[in-house]
């Protein structure tokens, strides 16, 4: 699922802790169902290789940390921060896990901060995104559906990435077409039940980072084919993921819900 997935791990920041209820500019968003944990078991060649935790705090009904673990040592820590109902900033601290023989070596954690600018419709135009010094900003363009249509990143005057993107008449993303890396991605089908990051990220959110309202069943991403297969609970939320690719598992995800 991770392919599916890697939104999640971008970037994220912390969060107003006004006791004030913050209203959030998202039709999606379910006051009282809330994603709190993701298991994910990452596979090759169908031997398992590690389990990445993910685990989900709200504040005021929203999102405001994720933390993610990998076999119980530290990868990620995201706080969100929301202005004017809108989410903002994500701030992410990451570290990537060395292995020396058994002992498993921490370098250094590296922060990546993300902020969001949006126009009059609460859509976002334009990400800014800082590492290490390094600024490369996104923009993004819509149709009249207020479909992302069109996205470029660029870096000191250079275009590195412009993608466009087209959608099925269900709203969901049907391909994907990145001009500079020569790749097409085709996201053939998916399945009638709810994208459990909904209950997560507010809409303008999810457009960016190309979530559709429902849940992939089969895809094909640079020249590899996958597909997916989905447990539901009793709100036609997935349970249990299980990554394909041929008859070989990908990953396997459980997600667990509560009430808030």
């Amino acid at each position: 699922m991770k392919r599916i997935t890697f939104f999640l791990f971008l970037f994220v920041g912390s969060i107003c802790h006004s006791q004030d209820r913050i209203q959030l500019n998202n039709n999606n968003l379910n006051d009282s169902l809330k994603v709190i944990k993701k298991t994910i078991k990452n596979y090759e060649d169908g031997l398992f290789q590690n389990e990445q935790i993910v685990l989900f705090t709200y504040e005021n009904n929203l999102v405001s940390k994720i933390e993610t673990t990998q076999n119980g040592d530290f990868i990620e820590d995201v706080e969100v921060k929301y202005e004017n109902g809108n989410l903002k900033q994500m701030n992410l601290f990451y570290t990537t896990l060395r292995h020396d023989k058994k002992k498993i070596i921490n370098p250094p954690t590296e922060n990546v901060n993300a902020i969001y600018n949006y126009d009059d419709a609460n859509l976002i135009i334009t990400l800014s995104k800082e590492c290490n010094g390094l600024k490369r900003i996104h923009y993004f363009t819509y149709n009249d559906a207020q479909q992302l249509i069109t996205e470029k990143e660029i870096q000191d005057g250079i275009t590195l990435i412009e993608k466009k993107y087209k959608y099925d008449k269900n709203g969901n993303l049907y391909n994907k077409k990145d001009f500079i890396a020569r790749e097409y991605d085709y996201y053939k089908t998916y399945d009638d039940k709810k994208n459990p990051f909904s209950l997560i990220y507010p809409d303008a959110y999810l457009k960016v980072y190309k979530i559709s309202k429902n849940n992939i069943i089969s895809c094909n991403i640079n020249g590899k084919s996958y597909t997916y297969e989905y447990e539901y609970n009793s709100s036609n939320y997935p349970v249990k993921i299980i990554e394909k690719n041929g008859r070989k598992i990908q990953s396997e995800t459980i997600i667990e819900y509560r009430k808030i």
